[in-house]
């Protein structure tokens, strides 16, 4: 079971404090009943003991390997394997001090329960392909492994479906990639 305290009430110097609001879109807020933090560097501190596991699909792009590098960092326990969109990848990438283990599509449900057995609280992040986008999330849901769609691609109607009927949770936002400064389309399910 993922269990988070609550952020500090202190918000963190962003752009949109001074005006409320980020390219024309609402500003995310985080409020808590917590005392404000004292310094800033309490404010941006990860409280102990918060960390689970994540397992980011993809490490082998700009984006997984990011997003990898980005959960290490901020204290959250790296799965070390990810999967590939292509076959007969026996390689292995070092992401911070961790050797991750890239698998191909024929071994990823082998894989994946293996992890989930290891790992129960396993949250997966997939920035795989897009031609892997429905085979991976109906995966997901049939393990019942909460995840992170940030793939762009695939048949969206399906993917939606999908995590529907598996009553999974899931967060679907495709075009994720920093470059992006569009609103994306996001799906929270169960």
């Amino acid at each position: 079971m993922l269990s988070l305290r609550a952020p500090p009430r202190t918000l963190s110097p962003s752009p949109w404090r001074r005006r409320g609001r980020l390219d024309g879109f609402a500003a995310p807020r985080c409020v808590s009943a917590a005392p404000p933090a004292t310094t800033l560097e309490t404010a941006t501190a990860r409280p102990a003991g918060v960390s689970f596991p994540i397992l980011v699909n993809g490490c082998t792009g700009k984006m997984g390997v990011s997003v990898a590098e980005a959960a290490t960092s901020r204290g959250l326990h790296l799965v070390p394997v990810s999967f590939s969109s292509r076959e007969n990848l026996d390689k292995t990438i070092q992401i911070g001090d961790i050797d991750v283990e890239i698998y191909g599509p024929s071994a990823r449900e082998d894989v994946l329960s293996s992890v989930i057995d290891e790992f129960p609280d396993v949250i997966v992040v997939d920035y795989t392909a897009p031609n892997s986008v429905n085979s991976n999330a109906e995966l997901y849901c049939k393990l019942g492994v909460p995840f992170v769609m940030g793939t762009t691609g695939g048949d969206q109607q399906l993917l939606y479906k999908s995590v529907q009927d598996s009553n999974n949770y899931a967060l679907i936002s495709p075009q994720m990639g920093k470059q992006v400064r569009r609103k994306s389309t996001v799906k929270f399910n169960k």
